[in-house]
């Protein structure tokens, strides 16, 4: 007699690929494609060494709006890959995704190797760059580079020196007052929005439940409830905070803490690592199923770690229902966000068709005579 179970969100994540350390191996001498975000930070520009004998047929240099004077050092560091061909994109909310799948279509025909730098990509720019990839090139094969930073805004010194001047430590009024005049990582709101790359559709309409992936950029994170609390009607009940958990527990292990204390949620929060992608894939499947059960929408908001946005881009293709927000600064702080280059990591992907079957595998049935 034939058996019969459904595929878990554990048997796809036992199939996905581990984050290893970056090796000349992990390459070939010739790739097609290769993105790259000119950011402010050190890390950067962290892959120019590490292509040094790689030829690269189309180099895509996406650019930032705000930092333009801090992020010249990295955009020149660029020219000393060995690309044949160079294109730019320069940041615009409005048409980037577009912009970006016009450029991938250009740049790759045939089935070929596609190389993505996700060290210097914000959130905003990952789940598009991820998706316009995802979307038009199925045949072709992605590998991620990720560089971490040695040193990360605020210090722990940094951290310790502000909390000492809050006035009422026990209240989240009197430390975001205090907070919102140290301006780490990031100055201001430009804008809070639906990512038109995730819009996510709630098709009862369904009571909605909302997952917020903060970092320490307090007045962004903020926006992003107002914004789901005023569109929503979400509740701090019908809130998820997932808390970065550095894997490094002895340098950074307080940022866990730090993050609870500054937004208030001690006892509530989820802890989630910010380097194994797979870890919050599978926190926000769990989180998806009880909202399910409860017959409620998912909306997030992700600000998260560099590899924690992979782990989010992976759920919202299992779950395109499910729609996401971002917030984009007036401007980033340059000086107070990280610095040095740490350990530098590779994701091979493999290729996107068969990476979407294992995805979409999630719920289906399995026949085993």
């Amino acid at each position: 007699m034939p058996q019969i179970s459904q595929t878990t969100i554990a048997d796809v994540i036992g199939r996905l690929p581990q984050l290893v350390l970056w090796s000349a191996a992990n390459i070939e001498s010739s790739i097609r494609l290769l993105i790259v975000c000119a950011g402010f930070e050190e890390r950067a520009a962290a892959i120019v060494k590490e292509l040094k004998h790689v030829t690269v047929d189309h180099l895509l240099v996406i650019e930032y709006p705000t930092n333009q004077a801090e992020n010249a050092t990295s955009l020149s560091r660029f020219d000393s890959i060995r690309a044949k061909n160079r294109h730019h994109i320069k940041y615009s909310r409005s048409t980037f995704l577009s912009d970006v799948g016009r450029e991938v279509e250009r740049c790759v025909g045939s089935p070929s190797r596609i190389l993505i730098d996700v060290s210097a990509m914000a959130s905003y720019v990952t789940s598009r760059v991820l998706k316009s990839v995802w979307e038009r090139c199925g045949s072709s094969s992605v590998l991620i580079f990720y560089a971490e930073a040695q040193t990360y805004h605020p210090t722990h010194d940094d951290w310790n020196t502000f909390f000492a001047n809050v006035p009422d430590p026990d209240d989240n009024l009197s430390i975001a007052a205090c907070y919102e005049d140290s301006y780490f990582q990031s100055r201001g709101v430009d804008e809070t929005y639906e990512c038109d790359a995730f819009p996510g559709r709630n098709e009862g309409p369904l009571a909605t439940e909302l997952v917020i992936i903060p970092s320490f950029s307090l007045q962004r994170v903020k926006s992003m409830t107002t914004l789901a609390e005023a569109r929503y009607n979400v509740t701090a009940k019908t809130t998820h905070w997932f808390l970065g958990s550095p894997p490094n527990k002895s340098t950074n292990g307080w940022r866990f803490d730090a993050v609870a204390k500054l937004y208030n949620v001690r006892s509530g929060g989820v802890a989630v690592d910010t380097r194994d992608y797979r870890d919050i894939l599978r926190k926000l499947d769990e989180t998806w199923t009880e909202a399910l059960k409860n017959e409620r929408h998912l909306v997030l908001g992700g600000m998260g770690s560099k590899l924690q946005n992979i782990g989010v881009f992976l759920f919202l293709t299992i779950h395109s229902e499910c729609g996401l927000l971002h917030c984009e600064p007036k401007e980033f702080i340059a000086n107070r966000y990280t610095e040095g280059i740490g350990p530098t990591w590779c994701l091979d992907i493999g290729e996107i068709l068969a990476m979407k079957d294992l995805l979409e595998s999630r719920g289906s049935l399995k026949f085993m005579w």
